[in-house]
Order: structure tokens, then sequence, then C-alpha cells
């Protein structure tokens, strides 16, 4: 089951800033579900290459497992099974990673499931970078880290992952 996130336009007493909505980017971006067969097995494509940490040959679980190292699976089971609905997102969740590093050091991340209608198919990730830094510093920083990112996932991902900041408190 996914998440109720509050709108963008709320704002939770802890002065959380969260997007429900998908951004234009992912509404312009393909549609995965034509262009990416069902059968496919492998954590990502064959001859992608991968930097950092995970082994271009790693089983699914390790290659789940390495990014629970990374990010703070929120509905770990519901996570893992649509990674493994999706596993080329694991290249891609790993890749935004690794610019998070290079424009928030260690700030920690939260993965999070969301899906409107509860199934697999309506369902995305979504990816929040907890902050410690005054606002106008951390938006000027996210607009560098937002277009770096973008360019750098799969297309087929621009339709199943979205990130975005948070206060960390």
């Amino acid at each position: 089951m996914g998440i109720n996130l509050p709108s963008k336009n709320n704002t939770s007493d802890s002065g959380m800033r969260i997007r429900s909505q998908k951004s234009e980017r992912l509404n312009k971006a393909f549609d995965v579900e034509s262009a990416w067969p069902k059968s496919y097995s492998f954590p990502w494509d064959a001859g992608e290459a991968v930097t950092g940490s995970i082994p271009a040959i790693l089983p699914i679980d390790q290659a789940i497992e390495k990014l629970k190292t990374q990010y703070k699976f929120v509905q770990v089971d519901e996570i893992s099974t649509f990674l493994r609905h999706y596993p080329f997102l694991i290249a891609d969740l790993h890749r935004i990673y690794e610019i998070k590093r290079r424009h928030f050091d260690e700030s920690p991340m939260d993965l999070y499931y969301v899906s409107e209608t509860g199934s697999l198919e309506s369902a995305n990730l979504a990816a929040y970078i907890k902050i410690n830094i005054p606002r106008e510093k951390a938006e000027d920083i996210f607009s560098r880290f937002d277009e770096e990112w973008w360019d750098n996932i799969s297309k087929k991902a621009k339709t199943l992952l979205m990130v975005d900041m948070v206060k960390n408190v």
C-alpha cells in the first residue's frame, strides 16, 4: 500500500516540503510500460556502465540490500517488490545517490513507495534528501542537483522516480 502525502502546498508542523504531484518532466517522459519488457531479469542494462560500488553483475537481492545502505526504505516490502518489478531502477537510484553525495555530502535519503491506487502499475518511488542547511542555500544547491540527476538517469526511470528535499528534523 502506498503512502498519502500532503499536497505540495501543505506544510507539516516540522516544516517539511513534500511534493505529491509528479513534475511536468515526469509527464513528458516516455511510457515505461510500453518500452520495457516485463520479463527483464537483470539488475540493470547489461551494456550500461555503472559507477561507484555496485558491481555490474550483482544478484538483485544483493543490489537491493546495497541500496538499503544508501537510502532508508520507508516501506521495505513495497519498495523491494517494486525494484524486483523494475530492476533497471537500481542503477538509476545508485546514480542519484552518488550525485546527491557530490551536492549534499552525507545528508540522509529516505525512499518512499507511492501508489494512488495501491497497484504496482500506478506506483512510483519518491526519494527525499534530508537537509540541515538554510533554505535559500539548499534551494540553490538543489537546483543544480535536480538538473544533474535528471540528466543522468535512464528515460525509463523518469516516469517512476522523483527526488525532492525536506528539512531534517
